[in-house]
């Protein structure tokens, strides 16, 4: 018996905190894995590290204490107290400190993106300078990070950084339409080795997202595609070309839950889709990517038709946090949050092949020369630019726009949180705490980074 739907009212964000410090845009935010920093990066050619004041993130979580170890005094292998006090942190709202600044002696241009090594000793900074740094954290006090290494190779602005989830493998996106993959090292952060470089993109790479369990990254480029990247016998290859927007698509982000089969992107087309894999058939065929969800002006979430729900320009940016919730970053100075409707089940946690850190584990090679292609939402839906028509007689979509919402898996979303604003402008980042499931942070082109809360019941 299919479930009742109760529509959710959208929610405001609770703001928790506004960060200031760095004096332009600030383009990325990222936390660290235990979620005890915030690391941002910006316009102004520097990156920050940020520390909560106790309690601030428990969220009825194990981080208690917003990630303090009472017994050691420590939080990510640092000793925040005595860092606070040391000479050079600055306060920021609400009790959070700065714990330590990389300025323009570090990096002459823009930074672009920052990420943080599943291991939380160092993080990767993108450059517009076409380099990539990776910056090892030392405990202190005071805490600080330090140049481990830097990466070059590309030949214009690096738009993004992304680790694999075993920490093995860094993936660097370009202007020069490239994505590069270097292997790291277990004993040093500077031991980085490039073992490919994947072209197959045809104008800018905006954005990057490795699968959370497996060696699978997905490429978000200005050629209006996302191109999903296995690795077989140490050739890597694109296992999927998802073409369900028609123009650049800024940001991607994998499910975090369950078999994690689920991919959502976002576009300056202002629309968000929900791509589902479908494994081949048959060992060796082509997988399949379907859309689940797309939601845009002429669809929009149905929660009551809020038009808040909409979004009004392009979107920047897009993340899936653990507690199963999607939240976008918006040119419209908003940040939106959605979720299941109430009444639904999520996704079976089922089995899924790609779903190990086994390097012998990844989804079989396609045919030379064969791409897997994207089902489109609908038959009748025109096709995305540089993408021609499925042929007549295909089978249609297994779920399309119009009776995804019907279904009881978890597939359809319904807008549940909203700051309207969050910035003074575009926002470009959001990123969910990696513990507590409603603690979300955010940055944009006002300068600031905020950090919000999704208030229980959204």
């Amino acid at each position: 018996m299919m479930a009742t739907r109760t529509p959710l009212s959208p929610q405001a964000l609770a703001l928790s905190a506004t960060l200031t410090g760095h004096t332009g845009a600030v383009w990325c935010v990222a936390w660290s894995p235990e979620g005890g920093l915030l690391a941002s990066a910006g316009a102004d050619a520097s990156v920050r590290l940020w520390a909560p004041p106790p309690g601030v993130l428990d969220g009825g979580h194990r981080l208690a204490d917003g990630g303090i170890d009472r017994d050691k005094g420590r939080r990510d292998g640092l000793d925040v107290e005595a860092a606070a006090e040391a000479d050079g942190a600055e306060e920021a709202a609400a009790g959070w400190t700065c714990l330590f600044t990389v300025g323009s002696d570090v990096f002459p241009r823009t930074v672009r993106s920052v990420a943080w090594n599943p291991d939380g000793h160092s993080l990767a900074a993108a450059c517009f300078d076409a380099t990539v740094t990776i910056l090892e954290l030392l405990p202190g006090p005071p805490p600080s990070l330090v140049v481990a290494a830097v990466l070059e190779g590309h030949e214009s602005e690096v738009k993004s950084v992304a680790w694999s989830s075993g920490g093995a493998l860094l993936a660097t996106a370009s202007r020069d339409k490239s994505v590069w993959i270097w292997e790291v090292g277990g004993t040093s952060p500077d031991d980085v080795e490039c073992v490919a470089v994947l072209t197959a993109h045809t104008a800018d790479v905006k954005a990057l997202a490795w699968h959370p369990a497996a060696e699978l990254l997905a490429s978000a480029s200005y050629d209006d595609t996302v191109r999903v990247w296995a690795e077989d016998e140490d050739d890597w290859y694109a296992t999927g070309v998802l073409s369900a927007h028609t123009s650049t698509v800024w940001g991607v982000a994998w499910e975090r839950a369950g078999a994690a089969r689920r991919l959502v992107t976002v576009s300056d087309d202002q629309t968000v889709v929900v791509y589902r894999r479908v494994p081949p058939l048959v060992a060796g065929g082509e997988d399949r990517w379907v859309v689940m969800w797309r939601l845009g002006a002429e669809n929009p979430p149905r929660d009551g038709g809020d038009p808040v729900g909409v979004h009004r320009r392009p979107i920047y940016a897009v993340d899936w946090g653990r507690g199963g919730w999607i939240a976008t970053a918006c040119g419209d100075d908003c940040v939106r949050v959605f979720g299941p409707p109430r009444g639904t089940r999520p996704p079976p946690a089922v089995a899924d092949e790609w779903a190990s850190n086994s390097e012998a584990d990844a989804p079989p090679p396609l045919p030379p020369g064969a791409d897997a292609g994207a089902i489109p939402i609908s038959s009748d839906a025109p096709p995305s630019k540089g993408q021609s028509a499925p042929p007549a007689g295909s089978a249609p979509p297994s779920v399309d726009t119009d009776d995804a919402p019907a279904a009881d898996d978890g597939s359809a979303f319904v807008l549940v949180g909203v700051a309207a604003p969050a910035h003074a402008g575009d926002v470009n980042s959001v990123a969910w705490h990696p513990v507590d499931e409603r603690v979300l942070a955010s940055a944009g082109d006002d300068g600031a980074v905020r950090v919000w809360r999704l208030p229980c019941g959204g």
